[in-house]
């Protein structure tokens, strides 16, 4: 198996949001062995200068605070948050034929003017990854405020992607 892009409907929902932290598209490749009815996955591995090189399980990077005398935001649940508008996701026709549920876990900035702003997939399938996103980046919050004043608070926002009983 290889991935080239960063949303790649063979990733899992652990994967997914690993091939979504790089930061140059480079191929990534696992690994399979199969022994009768059993399989076992090495991941991953890269083809640097002519070889496949192994990484290793990958881990996505902690994101940094972007940008010099910022603030970093306050992190808060989601149940302390107020929200005003919440956008439902469209369920996408692919993962809708192909049965796919699950959970995606945002991890979203809600600015002090209530607005929200994803800074990575957390967990989650790329095929509903992007629905996800499109809906929460909708979504409005009445402002967070420490000691009086509205700030940015760091909340994950988990949407769940079911098709019912």
């Amino acid at each position: 198996m290889r991935f080239t892009k960063p949303c790649d409907d063979n990733a899992n929902e652990t994967e997914y949001p690993l091939l979504v932290s790089r930061e140059t598209e480079e191929p990534l490749s696992v690994v399979v062995f199969r022994r009768g009815d059993s399989f076992y996955d090495l991941k991953f591995f890269a083809y640097v200068d002519g070889a496949f090189r192994y990484i290793g399980e990958l881990r996505p990077y902690p994101v940094p605070n972007s940008g010099v005398g910022e603030t970093k935001p306050v992190k808060m649940r989601l149940n302390d948050l107020a929200a005003i508008k919440e956008v439902s996701p469209p369920y996408p026709d692919k993962a809708r034929r192909m049965h796919l549920q699950g959970e995606v876990v945002l991890d979203t900035i809600v600015r002090r003017d209530g607005t929200t702003a994803i800074v990575r997939v957390l967990k989650g399938r790329c095929i509903l990854a992007t629905s996800a996103i499109k809906a929460v980046e909708q979504w409005q919050f009445s402002p967070a405020k420490v000691a009086g004043v509205p700030t940015d608070v760091e909340t994950e926002i988990p949407v769940t992607f079911s098709m019912g009983p």
